[in-house]
């Protein structure tokens, strides 16, 4: 059925070949339905998260030169036209995604047939999966793993289940389909499992189909309770490590024996080299160097940016490489371990974020006159010179960035600090988080429930009761392992949606005490 309507799709797309077409669906269905169908009309797949704000997409649309769009409403899937000027891309070209960039605008990293075909191929032979997986399919469709997910399920003859947006982030809800389609297999950031085996290490006690978790898109790091999960349940973790620029390029599966707190990213994937450099020259093993990475998961470059393909894309003997920026150093048994970033740039939720890139899009907010993005403790803090409040200027980031792209805190200045360089003073600024960190806040009534859970969640109680969740650290993790929090502590069973809309310790101290009284009622014998 799939196949007929693809095939009827790309009938009436009408494009040349290599032309990109923008994808902006809600479903899998109708995600896995328009890649084949652009791919069978010789065009390129330039899909977007449903949730990107309009600005973003329209960038991306531009950038691409996208003339057609397939858009679904609900049960429908249409074609909406817009005036542009067509980019004919290689025949090599698979899709098109678009990641943050340091000039401050985003970037178009065109992938190939290629390195889908090899990754797909390793995949299905490297583990013992076969036609009876049943994966859900949690990954964001602005996110590689994405097709990743699809093409595996669709190589296998595996089933693909479908899970709505708004449940991809409640995990109780993630739970549920876990269990009410007996998924064995599940892309999940080890972020996310560690945050709520950490509250409840019973949460997924009874999801005994899941054999499988693909972690991705961060390092990844096993507390004692994922470790101790990965036992008794006897899953197998796999690591799979790459940027969009190369897609995956290294994995190690790992079972309870190699489940150590910092595991490696694995070796190589076959076809695909590896390089470690520093100041030019290769690295022995043991040396920390810069992953540089060739073969056949090689982008074919940026979209629109010859100068940057040029920079990051080198050769080295003949072989065209790609510089992750990533520092690694290569072990005696010839596994890869990930040290860290050689600039700013952050993973949030397994997406990169160019601190530059949130600083621009903060300027475009016409309240503000000035804006600076610092990175400190794995979260992204913003100093702004405005007249407005701070709720305002949140407001105005939500409508020009995706969510991930939002800083945790920020912090209303009347001046910018500059160092003799004329720039802002980035230490000076830091020194204020540090200081505000380290202040202590006024008392907090422990008794609360709401108040044990802040404290519990966020690991620190510079808070207020009608401080906002998200401007003192809160993110989606950290929402999804308060869901969990609260079902073993105080017995309540609370949507992502309630926990948005009681976003304070006043509003979530209501909300309990709610939930509590209506489970005390005496209901009749009738109900």
């Amino acid at each position: 059925q799939l196949w007929d309507e693809a095939k009827s799709l790309s009938s009436t797309i009408q494009i040349l070949p290599g032309e990109a077409v923008g994808i902006d669906v809600k479903s899998t269905y109708h995600f896995v339905l328009s890649i084949v169908a652009v791919w069978l009309a010789q065009g390129v797949p330039c899909p977007v998260d449903r949730r990107y704000p309009d600005s973003r997409k329209e960038f991306i649309y531009t950038n691409a030169g996208i003339r057609k769009i397939l858009v679904s409403e609900e049960l429908t899937l249409h074609i909406q036209d817009r005036l542009n000027e067509p980019i004919v891309h290689a025949r090599e070209a698979s899709f098109i995604l678009h990641t943050s960039g340091s000039t401050g605008e985003p970037k178009g990293v065109i992938q190939t047939h290629e390195c889908l075909i090899n990754l797909i191929c390793w995949n299905t032979q490297a583990y013992p999966l076969d036609a009876k997986e049943v994966i859900l399919q949690l990954s964001s469709f602005g996110f590689d793993a994405s097709f990743h997910e699809v093409l595996l399920a669709m190589s296998l003859g595996a089933s693909l289940i479908e899970v709505p947006f708004e449940a991809r982030l409640d995990i109780q809800q993630i739970r549920e389909y876990i269990r009410g389609f007996n998924a064995t297999l599940a892309w999940i950031p080890a972020r996310l499992l560690n945050a709520i085996l950490e509250v409840d290490p019973n949460f997924l006690s009874d999801c005994d189909s899941i054999k499988h978790i693909v972690t991705t898109g961060e390092a990844l790091v096993i507390g004692k309770e994922l470790k101790h999960y990965i036992a008794t349940k006897e899953i197998t973790l796999l690591n799979f490590y790459g940027p969009t620029e190369t897609h995956v390029i290294t994995a190690q599966a790992i079972t309870f024996n190699k489940a150590i707190t910092q595991p490696t990213i694995g070796k190589s994937l076959p076809n695909t080299d590896i390089l470690l450099v520093n100041n030019h020259q290769i690295v022995p093993k043991g040396l920390p160097g810069e992953l540089w990475a060739a073969g056949a998961h090689l982008a074919l470059g940026y979209l629109n940016d010859a100068q940057l393909t040029a920079e990051k894309f080198v050769f080295h003997e003949g072989q065209r490489y790609y510089q992750t920026g990533d520092w690694v150093f290569l072990d005696e048994h010839e596994n890869l371990h990930f040290i860290g970033r050689k600039d700013d740039q952050i993973k949030i939720r397994g997406f990169r974020v160019e601190p530059l890139e949130v600083e621009r899009l903060l300027i475009e907010i016409p309240a503000v006159q000035q804006s600076c993005v610092l990175v400190y403790e794995q979260r992204l803090f913003a100093f702004i010179v405005t007249d407005e409040s701070i709720e305002s200027i949140k407001n105005g980031a939500i409508e020009r960035m995706p969510d991930y792209m939002i800083p945790s805190v920020f912090f209303r200045i009347d001046v910018m600090p500059i160092n003799n360089n004329g720039k802002a003073d980035r230490t000076r600024l830091k020194a204020q988080i540090q200081a505000q960190a380290a202040q202590p806040s006024a008392p907090l009534d422990s008794t609360r429930i709401s108040v044990q859970c802040w404290k519990a969640i966020l690991g620190h109680t510079n808070f207020q009761m009608t401080d906002a969740f998200e401007h003192v650290g809160g993110n989606s993790i950290l929402l999804m392992k308060m869901q969990a929090w609260l079902e073993k502590n105080a017995g309540c069973f609370i949507s992502v949606k309630s926990l948005l809309s009681h976003n304070t310790p006043e509003l979530l101290e209501q909300l309990i005490q709610d939930l509590r009284a209506i489970h005390e009622l005496d209901l009749p014998d009738s109900f």
